[in-house]
This record gives structure tokens, C-alpha cells and sequence, in this order.
């Protein structure tokens, strides 16, 4: 994106982040229902791992997921909202920053880096990726899941695709070019898809919301009708509207 605001932390209100848990277990019991297939792809594809480092966690769900299968987890996040709640109730050590990259590179090596949904918000993405690259052990892995900009809902809603979501979405990097960077940095990329269970909520969740930036009676007729035409093109590899990489140190 271009003429990116200096002040794009005042577009990531507090109600952006959703209520504050009263307690970890109330997140906890959710994260099992609506993340719980974060934590089963980490234990099918990333094998051996002990310490998981999370960066944007948001609440936690993800990292609570990992606590609780006996994971070491700490977390970067810049919201001070979910830094407080991680960091004094769900007892999961978080550094409160806006500069991930610099935090990244005060950690000690890691087994696992995870960043659901979060190098399409930043300023310059590929420098964090690298960062990480250079924290993570040999054999260890990082994990990437961001908005496709392949997406056949890209193609059919253009400016009106909720996933653009600009400003706080600053890029969107294509899965080939992705693969390409972590391939150079010496990773074997060991899942891509836009397949897993995340992605294919994501695709739902485009055709839902972004209708809603549709005005016209009669445009939002026409997609919904595109949208059951292309519900085939879109269960095949490629084309929906989010992706899962996973990546493992050589």
C-alpha cells in the first residue's frame, strides 16, 4: 500500500481486539472451539518442539492452546489491552512493542515462530521475516497465515474485498513469493495451503463481509450467484482467500 500513515496504531481501536476475558480459562474453553485447529496443524507439521515464540497474539488463544499442551510460549504483542491480559492473566510472558522486529532479535533461538494474520498489518514485513529466520534453531519452524491476494474474491470484489482492509492492511504478499523469501533464508516449506480449517473460515468470512461493502441490490445478487459458481474453484489449492505456510529450518 502506498502513503502508509505514520499513525497507524489510532486504526486498531480497543474494540478491535474484542472483550477482555474475565478469566484464561474463559479464553481458553473458546480457543479450544475456534482455534483449536491452530494447535493440531503445530503438532502434525512441526515436530520435536518444546518453546513457541508468538508474534500479535492478539488475547492469546493460540498461545494458550500451546501453555496448555505443555509448550514454553512467549509473545510479542502491541496492544496494551492484550499485553496486560496476557502478561497478568494468563501468565504467558509478553513484550509490549510496536517494533516486533527489534524485540524478535533480543529473543533467544527458538523452536517455533507463529504469526497468524500479522505481516499483512506491518510496515515492512520481509525485515521481520528475516529476523526470525536468524531466532529460530536449526530444525525449527516458523509459521505464516495472511490474507491471499490470489483469491478468486480479489478477482470478483477488487476495492470492495473486506481482506484489503486498508490501512491497518499495509500488503499482501502472494504465497509464491513467500515460499520463495523463506526457501532463501534455508527453509523447506512443509505445508502451504489455502485448505486448512482458518483459511477456509477466512474465505467465508470474505464473501459474508464483503458483500457488505456492496451497495447495489442487484450487484450483490449478481455475487451471490458468482459466489456459488466459483464455491468448486475456490475448494481447490489456490484460490481461496487466506493461506497457512509452514516452514522448517534446514
Amino acid at each position: 500500500m502506498n502513503n502508509i500513515p505514520q499513525n497507524l496504531g489510532e486504526y486498531y481501536p480497543l474494540d478491535y481486539y474484542g472483550p477482555t476475558p474475565a478469566r484464561a480459562s474463559q479464553l481458553l474453553n473458546a480457543a479450544k472451539i475456534h482455534e483449536g485447529f491452530k494447535l493440531e496443524l503445530v503438532k502434525k507439521y512441526c515436530l520435536g518442539i518444546k518453546h513457541v515464540l508468538e508474534i500479535g497474539p492478539s488475547m492469546g488463544g493460540f498461545a494458550l492452546l500451546c501453555k496448555s499442551a505443555g509448550l514454553d510460549v512467549r509473545t510479542i504483542e502491541m496492544s496494551d489491552k492484550c499485553a496486560d491480559f496476557l502478561n497478568h492473566v494468563a501468565q504467558i510472558p509478553t513484550v509490549l512493542t510496536d517494533n516486533e522486529a527489534l524485540s524478535v532479535q533480543a529473543e533467544e533461538q527458538t523452536d517455533l515462530i507463529a504469526l497468524w494474520h500479522v505481516i499483512e498489518h506491518l510496515v515492512d514485513p520481509f525485515h521481520l521475516i528475516e529476523t526470525c529466520a536468524s531466532r529460530i534453531r536449526q530444525g525449527g519452524y516458523i509459521l505464516i497465515a495472511a490474507p491471499n491476494p490470489d483469491a478468486l474474491q480479489f478477482v470478483a470484489f477488487k476495492e470492495s474485498w473486506v481482506h484489503l482492509d486498508a490501512p491497518r492492511h499495509t500488503c499482501l504478499i502472494p504465497i509464491s513469493i513467500l515460499s520463495t523469501l523463506l526457501e532463501k533464508l534455508g527453509f523447506e516449506v512443509v505445508l502451504s495451503t489455502t485448505l486448512d480449517e482458518g483459511s477456509k473460515e477466512w474465505t467465508r468470512f470474505g464473501w459474508t463481509h464483503s458483500l457488505n461493502h456492496v451497495k447495489s441490490e442487484i450487484d450483490k445478487n449478481w455475487y451471490t450467484s458468482v459466489e456459488k459458481k466459483v464455491a468448486t474453484l475456490e475448494s481447490m489449492e489456490g484460490y481461496g482467500a487466506a493461506y497457512t505456510i509452514i516452514a522448517k529450518k534446514l
